[in-house]
C-alpha cells in the first residue's frame, strides 16, 4: 500500500513510489526522530539520487559552502508535515560531516579503484565545446578514478582551444589526447544524413580507427549528457561482457524506430525493437578491430542506402542496422545509464525511479529549453553544473597518481588579432570597441560561474559580440585581486594570427584601425624584436562622438574635448610617444624607452608573455614593456592610428592601490624583485635598466 502523503511520480506510463520504507529508514535518523519517522518524502523536483548522491554531497559540502546552498535551493528533500512531526533536526552540513568522518566512508575512500577510465567524445564546433564543458564538470565532480579524455575535433583551432581549456583547469588525475578528424572524415563523408549533427555525428563510427591501436576499450559519449554518479560504475560494465559482445548500449526510449512507414513507404532504418541510443556506448575496441569494424559498417550502410537514401539519426541508424543483423554484439545497458529527455514525451517507459538515474541525456531537439514540469526538474541538474565553480574540481578525493597534459602550437598567418580582457560589467565597452574593429579578437572574460552562464545567454542575442571571429575565453573568478596579466596571457595564448594588438577594453579606436594595422605590419616587415605603438588619448565626456580620423582627433584636441592619455595624473606613462612630433608625422618614427613607459603595442603573437605576479592595479603593463626593452625591442610610433579612452568608474583595484600604503609597498617590492631578475637573466644588457625612483607612485 502507498503511505498517506507520499507523492507519486509518473515515469513513462508507470507509477512508482519515490522511496520505499527500507530506503527511508537508512536516512531518517539524520533528519527526524526514529519513533515518528515512517516514510521519507521526495518531491518531483528532487535534484539528486539520495541513495548514492547524498554520500557525494556529504563530501562536497566540505569543499565549499556553495553545495549547501544548492541543497537548500533544490527543494528536493522535505518531510511530510501532514503525517509526521520533526524532532532532533540535523542540518545538512552536520549530517554531511558525520558521514564524511564515519568509518564506512573512510573504508570506501581507501578502496578506490585506480584503473584509468577512457572516455571518447566527438567535439566539433563552439557549441559542442560549451556542452562538453558542462558534461565534463558532471563527470569530474562524481568520478573516483583517474580519467583520460580522447577528444576528436575537426580543426587545428578547436584542437588548440580544447587543449588550453583542459590544461588550465589544473584538475588532478586527468589526462587528455586530442585528435584531428581530417584523415578519417572521408570514411563516413559519403554517408548522406538528415541529422542536424551532420558529419560530426557520423564521425563516431570512426572512433575505433582514430584512437590508438593499443587502447582496448573506451566509453563513447555525446556532449549533451549530465552524469549524476561515478562514471566508474559504467566502466565496470565491461566486466559483464561475454566473448561476443563488443557494444554496451542502452535501449532507445522513444518510439522512433517503431514508426516504420509513412504514406506506405519505409521511413526508418532497421532496428531491434525500439532500437538502441548511441549517446552512451561502451566500445570493446579490441573486438571491434578483430571484426573489421570499418568494413562491417561500410557494407551494411551501403545495403541500407539502397532502400532508404539517407540516415535520419546519423551514426545511430547505422549502429542499429548492424545490431539488427548481429544482435549478439550487444550488451544492453540499464536505461539509467542513458535516460533520454525525449522519453518524457513518449509512452515507452524506462522502468526506474527518478532517483536512480545515473546519466541524463538531453537528446530532445529542444535540448535545454524543455517546458514540461518533469523536464524542468531535470534541467535543475544541467543549470547547476553549468554554473558550478570549476575550482571544486581541483579537489582530489582519490589516492591515484596525477597525470600529465599536452599542449599544441598555433598556426602562423599574416593577420592581427585584438587581445584584451574584462569583467562582465565592462561588456558595453567591448561592444563599442568591436563596433569599429573589423578583425579577429581574443578576449579573456573574468567571471563567476553564474556570470558565465548569463553571459552565454546574452552573447546569443548580441549583434557586436556574437561574431565568428571573436573568441571569448572564460577564466573563473578566484581570489580577491584581478589577475590582469594572467588574463592577458590566456587571450594571447589563444590567437591564431601572427600578430596581435595588445590593449585594454576601455578604448574606442580610429575608424578602420584593423585595416591600418595590417598595412603598417606589411610596411614594417615581420616585426622581429619590434613593437608598433598605437598613440592613446582620453576624454571625460560620456556622450562624445568619438573621432573617426586623425584630423577629427586633432580638432577635438585643440578644443580640449580630448587629451593626451593621463598627461595630468601620470605623464611618464606615454610621454615617450612624443605627441608633438606625432601631430605632424606622416611616417612611422622610432622612440626610446624610459622608466614607467606603458604604450599599447602591436607585436608578433609569440611575444614574451606577461609576468603573472603583477595582479590588481599597478605596473602590470610597464613590467612587460620593460622586459621587451631589455630583450632588445625597438619601439616605433605609427602616425595615423590612435585609440581614445572612454570614461568609466574607477576600478576597485585602483581605489585599493591609492588608498593603501601597504599595497603600494608590496608593489614596490615586487618591482625591485622583477628588475633584479632581469639583471640576472640578461647580464649583458644591465645598462638598459635605470635606477627606479623610491618615491614612485605608479
Amino acid at each position: 500500500m502507498q503511505a498517506p502523503g507520499i507523492p507519486k511520480i509518473l515515469i513513462g506510463n508507470r507509477l512508482h513510489l519515490e522511496f520505499r520504507r527500507q530506503i527511508s529508514r537508512n536516512y531518517a535518523e539524520h533528519f527526524a526522530g526514529k519513533r515518528n519517522m515512517e516514510y521519507f518524502e521526495v518531491s518531483p523536483l528532487a535534484s539528486f539520487n539520495v541513495r548514492e548522491s547524498l554520500t557525494e554531497l556529504s563530501r562536497l559540502v566540505l569543499m565549499r559552502n556553495g553545495m549547501e546552498r544548492l541543497w537548500k535551493s533544490s527543494k528536493g528533500f522535505h518531510m511530510n508535515k501532514r503525517s509526521h512531526t520533526m524532532e532532533n533536526r540535523f542540518s545538512f552540513s552536520e549530517w554531511a560531516e558525520n558521514q564524511w568522518t564515519s568509518e564506512s566512508m573512510k573504508r570506501k575512500k581507501t578502496e578506490v579503484n585506480c584503473e584509468v577510465v577512457h572516455v571518447a567524445v566527438i567535439c566539433c564546433g563552439s557549441s559542442a565545446v560549451r556542452s562538453l564543458v558542462v558534461m565534463l564538470k558532471s563527470i569530474l565532480l562524481h568520478r573516483r578514478r583517474p580519467l583520460h579524455l580522447h577528444l576528436v575535433t575537426d580543426t587545428v583551432r578547436s584542437q588548440n582551444v580544447l587543449s588550453h581549456l583542459l590544461d588550465t583547469w589544473n584538475v588532478t588525475s586527468l589526462d587528455f589526447s586530442i585528435y584531428l578528424s581530417t584523415n578519417f572524415s572521408m570514411d563516413v563523408a559519403w554517408i548522406p544524413t538528415f541529422h542536424h549533427s551532420s558529419l560530426s555525428g557520423l564521425l563516431k563510427l570512426t572512433v575505433p580507427s582514430i584512437l590508438p591501436q593499443n587502447l582496448k576499450k573506451v566509453i563513447l559519449l555525446d556532449t549533451d549528457l549530465i552524469f549524476l554518479s561515478d562514471i566508474g560504475s559504467l566502466w565496470d560494465m565491461f566486466e559483464l561482457f561475454n566473448s561476443e559482445q563488443c557494444l554496451g548500449i542502452a535501449e532507445n526510449l522513444s518510439n522512433w524506430y517503431l514508426r516504420k512507414q509513412i504514406s506506405g513507404k519505409l521511413s526508418r532504418w532497421p532496428a531491434k525493437g525500439t532500437g538502441f541510443n548511441t549517446g552512451v556506448v561502451l566500445m570493446d575496441l579490441e573486438t571491434l578491430r578483430v571484426l573489421s569494424w570499418t568494413s562491417l559498417y561500410t557494407q551494411i550502410t551501403k545495403e541500407q542506402l539502397k532502400i532508404i537514401n539517407a540516415t535520419q539519426l546519423g551514426d545511430q541508424d547505422v549502429v542499429n542496422a548492424i545490431i539488427k543483423q548481429y544482435p549478439e554484439f550487444v550488451f544492453q545497458l540499464p536505461c539509467v545509464y542513458n535516460f533520454q529527455l525525449v522519453h518524457v514525451h513518449e509512452t515507452i517507459p524506462c522502468s526506474t525511479l527518478v532517483s536512480d538515474i545515473k546519466v541524463l541525456h538531453f537528446n530532445s531537439r529542444k535540448k535545454y529549453r524543455e517546458a514540461t514540469d518533469f523536464a524542468h526538474s531535470l534541467l535543475v541538474r544541467y543549470q547547476y553544473f553549468d554554473e558550478m565553480s570549476g575550482s571544486y574540481l581541483r579537489h582530489n578525493f582519490m589516492e591515484c597518481t596525477d597525470l600529465a597534459t599536452n599542449s599544441y602550437a598555433v598556426s602562423d598567418n599574416v593577420d592581427v588579432s585584438l587581445v584584451t580582457h574584462l569583467t562582465i560589467e565592462r561588456l558595453p565597452l567591448l561592444e563599442k570597441f568591436l563596433s569599429r574593429w573589423r578583425g579577429p579578437a581574443s578576449v579573456s572574460l573574468y567571471v563567476s560561474d553564474t556570470e558565465a552562464y548569463r553571459f552565454i545567454q546574452f552573447l546569443k542575442r548580441n549583434r557586436w559580440l556574437n561574431r565568428d571571429d571573436v573568441a571569448f575565453h572564460i577564466v573563473y573568478r578566484e581570489g580577491a585581486l584581478y589577475p590582469v596579466n594572467k588574463l592577458r596571457n590566456v587571450a594571447l595564448d589563444q590567437v591564431v594570427t601572427a600578430y596581435v594588438f595588445l590593449t585594454d577594453v576601455d578604448f574606442i579606436p580610429v575608424e578602420n584601425l584593423y585595416e591600418m594595422l595590417i598595412k603598417a605590419i606589411r610596411n614594417e616587415g615581420n616585426l622581429n624584436n619590434r613593437a608598433l605603438i598605437v598613440p592613446v588619448f582620453e576624454t571625460f565626456k560620456y556622450d562624445l562622438d568619438y573621432p573617426k580620423t586623425k584630423s577629427e582627433l586633432l580638432k577635438m584636441l585643440d578644443n580640449e574635448e580630448v587629451f593626451i592619455f593621463k598627461q595630468r595624473v601620470f605623464p611618464a606613462g606615454h610621454k615617450e610617444t612624443d605627441f608633438h612630433r606625432w601631430r605632424n608625422a606622416k611616417l612611422p618614427y622610432k622612440v626610446n624607452w624610459r622608466m614607467n613607459f606603458e604604450p599599447y603595442i602591436v607585436v608578433r603573437s609569440d611575444v614574451v608573455r606577461y609576468d603573472t605576479r603583477f595582479v590588481g592595479y599597478g605596473w602590470n603593463k610597464m613590467s612587460h614593456i620593460m622586459k621587451l626593452h631589455f630583450i632588445g625591442y625597438e619601439f616605433i610610433v605609427l602616425p595615423h592610428v590612435f585609440i581614445v579612452h572612454s570614461p568609466h568608474l574607477i576600478s576597485s583595484e585602483n581605489t585599493m592601490y591609492r588608498g593603501s600604503q601597504q599595497y603600494r609597498r608590496c608593489m614596490n617590492a615586487l618591482k625591485i624583485e622583477f628588475m633584479q631578475e632581469l639583471h640576472k637573466r640578461y647580464p649583458q644588457n644591465h645598462n638598459r635598466i635605470v635606477e627606479m625612483p623610491h618615491n614612485s607612485t605608479k
